[in-house]
């Protein structure tokens, strides 16, 4: 079975804010984040396709596109934030919108009538949220039911009544309510280092990497990216203390993540 492209897409982005709220997160920063996310990915394919990449592998396009464009985020921004002294919430998505308009011109056009498997979104969105749930907890039903309903739709092609895999999808989707009816009020606190990491991604969005508050007078080294990425995310979003750091950029990164490995496994 397989559908349009466009349905496939739009699908993914409503999925993708319906888990951002089982997360916790506002409806209006779920949807600002996921916006934004499409936006850099867009931007990133732009670059991705400059570099050579072509359609007759689009998920190495979107999978490449995704990577570059949350790293072109973060550059952008505090290129504006410490280099320009700007600190500004439309900083990064004003400045990518040529590349991301000019892709998604491109997108409609080569999507016109095209259709795709659904299973690969299915299978790196339940991927994503099991790798989520060592933490979570009650993401991993979330994931398995994900991943039953990839594997109804394969099965579906021969027929038959899936008794199986109808049975997992119930139990799946009955366990992910439980589990979220039964989490604690802060349950995305899952470190004690949560607040020194809220600290630096503020730190890092408001002033800038050279002017890192908690080092005293040293500039992070190796591991302000995420915080750089959170802080942009954070102001662009208009998003609450710890939202961004601890919902949303876990299920950005781990989708990454399972975007790039299903791209390569596709390849053999």
């Amino acid at each position: 079975m397989r559908v349009s492209a466009r349905t496939s897409a739009v699908a993914s982005a409503v999925a993708g804010v319906a888990v951002l709220l089982a997360a916790d997160v506002a409806i209006v920063v779920a949807v600002w984040s996921v916006a934004l996310v499409a936006w850099s990915t867009l931007a990133g394919m732009r670059l991705a396709r400059w570099c050579g990449v072509g359609d007759e592998r689009p998920l190495d396009v979107v999978a490449l596109g995704y990577a570059l464009g949350l790293f072109m985020t973060l550059v952008v921004d505090q290129v504006a934030v410490s280099g320009l002294g700007i600190v500004w919430r439309w900083t990064f998505p004003v400045v990518l919108a040529p590349l991301a308009l000019v892709e998604l011109l491109g997108v409609v056009r080569r999507s016109w009538g095209a259709r795709v498997d659904p299973i690969v979104p299915l299978v790196v969105a339940g991927g994503a949220l099991l790798a989520v749930g060592h933490e979570w907890l009650w993401s991993l039903p979330l994931g398995g039911a994900a991943l039953a309903t990839a594997w109804l739709v394969h099965e579906r092609r021969s027929g038959g009544w899936l008794i199986g895999q109808w049975t997992l999808l119930l139990v799946s989707g009955l366990g992910t309510g439980v589990a979220v009816l039964r989490r604690d009020g802060r349950w995305w606190l899952t470190q004690n280092d949560t607040h020194f990491y809220e600290a630096l991604a503020a730190s890092v969005g408001r002033w800038g990497v050279d002017d890192f508050m908690l080092a005293a007078g040293r500039s992070l080294r190796y591991h302000w990216f995420p915080y750089a990425w959170v802080g942009a995310v954070d102001r662009a979003a208009g998003a609450g203390d710890y939202e961004v750091l601890t919902r949303v950029a876990p299920i950005v990164a781990t989708g990454g993540i399972l975007v790039c490995v299903v791209a390569i496994a596709l390849r053999y």
